[in-house]
């Protein structure tokens, strides 16, 4: 089900805006989530402070080149 609304989001924003880069971030500690986007291509960028709660652990921001199809 995730990599079907990733796939589905991806085309979307190729077609409607022109993308040809992802960014996602997710929690670190979160052993679920990162395996997941390091699968559907994402390659971790870094460690970013929690935006939400100073309490909390860090961020890994996660970015993946998709080619763009507005224009082709």
């Amino acid at each position: 089900m995730g990599r079907a609304l990733v796939n589905f989001l991806t085309d979307h924003q190729k077609a409607t805006y022109g993308i040809n880069r992802q960014q996602v971030t997710v929690a670190k500690n979160n052993q679920m989530g990162i395996p997941f986007y390091e699968r559907m291509g994402f390659v971790c960028q870094g460690e970013i402070p929690s935006w939400y709660s100073p309490e909390r652990p860090n961020n890994l921001t996660y970015e993946r080149e998709v080619g763009s199809t507005v224009g082709d």
